[in-house]
């Protein structure tokens, strides 16, 4: 016969301990959804509507359409490193902003040693961002990534100068950085524009365009 009593002896406090984990977990995802959603979207200057949820669900969303060898939503959630580095960018960002640097830093910092991804929080990146393999990608404090840009491993997206001004590199919407490339300054990517693997991209790259070489000479079809 099941003797309740023994399995609770036994499971009892593992499973309140679980519980209490888990219901804290949820209790700390809606903080920050509602914290992060109703601040964000109080923003000067904002030109869309934030929800850390939801943006985080479409990243899956668009990895899973884009990379052939994700199996299933909840895979790309839990292993791939880009979602959790996204993820806790939002919530630097979300610190950046309010000035507490030390914190949003930590994150940061964070986020580099568990993905190896750099993603300094003063960066301003739209929605749709993957960042396939992503061991060794940097994404500098001035850089601003537009919607459904991808990026591979060991891009850089670096500054030149040590003025603090705007310095790093603009991807408009729809960029595609191949692994290994390296855009410095204050350039801009255009709307669809394609960086090859290795490039060295120094001036800015038109709409439609593919930057090749190093330094990378422009081809328009």
């Amino acid at each position: 016969m099941w003797d309740g009593t023994l399995f609770f002896m036994k499971y009892g406090n593992n499973m309140c301990t679980y519980c209490v984990f888990l219901c804290g977990f949820v209790l700390l995802a809606f903080s920050i959804e509602i914290t992060y959603t109703l601040s964000m979207n109080n923003e000067k200057n904002t030109k869309r509507k934030y929800s850390f949820f939801k943006d985080g669900a479409y990243n899956i969303r668009r990895t899973i359409s884009l990379d052939p060898a994700a199996h299933s939503a909840m895979e790309v959630l839990l292993l791939y490193p880009h979602i959790k580095a996204i993820g806790l960018y939002r919530i630097a960002h979300w610190f950046w902003l309010r000035n507490h640097t030390f914190i949003a830093r930590w994150f940061s910092n964070w986020a580099r040693h568990w993905t190896g991804i750099e993603i300094h929080p003063g960066a301003t990146i739209g929605k749709g961002l993957v960042i396939d393999h992503g061991m060794g990608v940097v994404i500098g404090e001035t850089t601003i990534i537009g919607d459904d840009c991808q990026l591979y491993h060991g891009v850089t997206l670096g500054g030149t100068g040590a003025v603090h001004v705007k310095r790093h590199p603009t991807l408009e919407d729809g960029v595609y950085v191949g692994a290994g490339a390296k855009c410095l300054g204050n350039i801009t990517l255009g709307r669809n524009s394609k960086v090859g693997a290795n490039s060295v991209v120094l001036k800015d790259v038109p709409v439609n365009a593919t930057a090749v070489g190093m330094p990378a000479r422009i081809i328009i079809k």
